[in-house]
């Protein structure tokens, strides 16, 4: 990946006189999760591997604990999980609207996806909020 790439705009915008696109809006969403993720993958990496480096001089467990940095490499990767988990549903979500729009049936749909017809009809009828208490979208596929 080319220096740089990671911040590139990952909007793509639709004529201001259109209908709003679902789609393209949870497209946009999901770039730009992914996009953040891999920023917050590289600066985990580079502690990681200075947690290799650190162990392998004899530096003990306490003492890197100790000078750890917030936010831990535990709580990126949770922040990191949580924000391709939300983003991904809402794609999901808006995928599966886009296919039953062009006809495809939720059977059909379901196959697609590996997963029931109740399940794709359920995704449908859930609220995309987080869950109270958890930060999480309630409907996944």
């Amino acid at each position: 990946m080319a220096t740089g790439e990671v911040e590139r705009s990952a909007e793509l915008h639709i004529d201001a006189d259109e209908p709003p696109d679902p789609l393209l809006e949870a497209t946009n969403d999901l770039a730009k999760a992914l996009r953040a993720n891999v920023a917050t993958w590289m600066t985990t990496l580079d502690r990681i591997d200075q947690f290799r480096a650190d162990r392998a001089a004899g530096v003990g467990y306490r003492e890197m604990v100790a000078r750890e940095a917030d936010p831990t490499v535990i709580l990126k990767l949770a922040e990191g999980q949580e924000r391709l988990a939300i983003a991904g549903a809402r794609f999901r979500r808006a995928v599966v609207r886009m296919m039953l729009d062009a006809g495809v049936s939720q059977a059909q749909i379901a196959k697609r996806f590996g997963v029931s017809r109740q399940r794709v009809a359920a995704l449908l009828s859930e609220d995309p909020q987080p869950s109270p208490g958890t930060g999480r979208e309630t409907a996944e596929l």
